[in-house]
């Protein structure tokens, strides 16, 4: 990892500094952390509310399965992980499942912010590393963290077979184990949705803590309000509720929770019709389906419709760091 990265490295427990001792990183306290195959492991166990990735990224055995996901090698570009193909669907939106077989290069989307000219940038939740990879491609000194230590083993891959650099960490995003105002940029695509509204806000606090002063989050949310997001709540009504079903936010929530934990902050429109929906990605689907990412584009570009988009992007700017606890 660069050095800035591990300077700024603090124990998600105490949020005391960390050194690194052989295989394992040290806090002030003694907690003690692994590093396996040159990526950190920062979760901590739950006890029985610990997700089923984290159980896997806290066993030994567990993670030396994962790391065989990478052989070393250096591929071509148009060599696509098999990893990655199962993933499609789950990462990058419904539509990959019907299509997922016709990719044969890397998905990488559209990062709708300004070139990165050297800013620190952390993609939460950046499973095999599509965004990190824009990132990176856009200038920014990326790094990425996700619960899932096999989807690390995955994105450090890609970005060696792509060219890009990135540094991955894995690390619970309630519990960012980095020093107050680390970043001057947090992005997170399709990963606060998931969590229960009380703990969406202690992610946001904790965005708000690692970035700097006038630094930028920009974090996609779906909105309840949306076209297909009503049908989907409505089908929710009479199907079971299971722990990561995505969680709908009015525009007005959006807005309050985000200026609360992190800053002031506005709403654009991603996409229509759908959550993960990415123009770059649309010429591998089917017709039907580039059809709707065709609508979807035509819709982003009137920001009126807004509060009927189904995906949308919270931007927001940070006040001074306040640590949290």
């Amino acid at each position: 990892m660069r050095p800035e990265i591990v300077a700024a490295l603090v124990c998600p427990r105490d949020r005391t500094r960390l050194s690194d001792t052989s295989d394992r990183l040290t806090c002030e306290q003694g907690h003690h952390f692994p590093v396996c195959g040159g990526i950190p492991v920062l979760v901590q166990d739950d006890g029985a509310a610990m997700h089923v990735s984290v159980a896997r990224a806290l066993d030994e055995d567990e993670r030396a399965e994962d790391l065989a996901l990478d052989d070393g090698a250096t591929p071509p570009p148009t060599a696509l992980h098999p990893f990655v193909r199962e993933m499609q669907g789950a990462t990058s939106g419904a539509m990959f499942h019907a299509a997922r077989d016709r990719f044969t290069t890397y998905p990488i989307p559209e990062l709708r912010l300004p070139d990165g000219e050297g800013r620190r940038l952390l993609d939460i939740g950046c499973a095999w590393g599509r965004w990190s990879v824009a990132a990176a491609r856009k200038g920014y000194r990326v790094t990425g963290i996700d619960h899932n230590f096999g989807r690390l083993v995955i994105a450090r891959r890609v970005c060696r077979q792509l060219g890009v650099e990135a540094d991955f960490l894995c690390a619970d995003a309630r519990r960012l184990p980095f020093a107050d105002g680390a970043f001057d940029v947090a992005f997170s695509y399709s990963v606060v949705q998931h969590f229960s509204k009380d703990q969406a806000r202690r992610i946001l606090a904790e965005v708000g803590r690692i970035l700097a002063a006038g630094g930028t989050g920009m974090i996609q949310m779906p909105n309840r309000y949306g076209i297909r997001s009503l049908y989907h709540q409505l089908r929710k009504t009479w199907t079971p509720a299971r722990p990561f079903d995505v969680r709908y936010w009015t525009p007005g929530e959006l807005l309050r929770a985000f200026e609360e934990t992190i800053g002031p902050s506005r709403l654009t429109i991603d996409g229509f019709f759908g959550l993960g929906i990415q123009a770059r990605d649309s010429e591998n689907f089917l017709p039907h389906h580039r059809a709707i990412v065709r609508l979807s584009e035509r819709l982003r570009r009137a920001p009126w419709l807004a509060p009927v988009a189904d995906s949308l992007y919270v931007h927001s700017t940070a006040r001074a760091p306040q640590s949290t606890t």
